[in-house]
């Protein structure tokens, strides 16, 4: 399936992934195509999954419940608006989540790999990817409400999707 997202995603704080001789740009668009895989089984289940991977022969989907799915859409629920956002921004804090863990833990036989923070703004890596990590549980939800949430817009339309419950991260070892 086509990436539903880029590298343009990293390129601003508080979630920037600095693109250079340390990590090549093919290096994060891999990042993205292994970690948009598992997110959205873990989103959507395995069949629901399938059927998003097959809607259009891999690219892009065209049938309306997926593009809004991606996209996000302006709803009612029971007189109530909803404008759901679409998976993009949870997404991307994912993937942020999982190259800061990996990359900020790395070890080698000799022992820690010690990263370099001249530039840095004085926010710890550990905490911006908790940060991004919450706020992703938050975009997606795990009850039934009027939240503009992943969870409720699966739950609002027809799909048969089995989302995992993510909770709340207060550290990363």
């Amino acid at each position: 399936m086509v990436n539903l997202i880029d590298i343009s995603y990293f390129d601003e704080s508080p979630y920037l992934i600095p693109i250079g001789e340390m990590l090549p740009e093919q290096s994060l668009t891999d990042q993205i195509e292994k970690r948009q895989r598992e997110f959205l089984i873990s989103v959507l289940g395995f069949q629901e999954y399938y059927n998003l991977e097959n809607d259009n022969g891999g690219d892009l989907p065209i049938t309306q419940k997926w593009v809004d799915f991606i996209e996000g859409v302006f709803y009612q629920k029971d007189n109530y608006n909803i404008d759901y956002k679409g998976i993009r921004e949870a997404l991307q804090r994912y993937v942020y989540f999982w190259y800061i863990r990996n990359n900020l833990t790395q070890m080698t036989e000799a022992g820690g790999v010690e990263l370099q923070f001249e530039n840095s703004i004085r926010k710890s890596g550990n905490q911006n990817a908790v940060d991004a990590y919450n706020e992703m549980t938050n975009l997606i939800g795990s009850e039934a409400n009027y939240e503009p949430t992943i969870f409720n817009y699966l739950n609002d339309h027809d799909f048969d999707a089995i989302v995992t419950e993510f909770e709340h991260v207060n550290t990363i070892l």
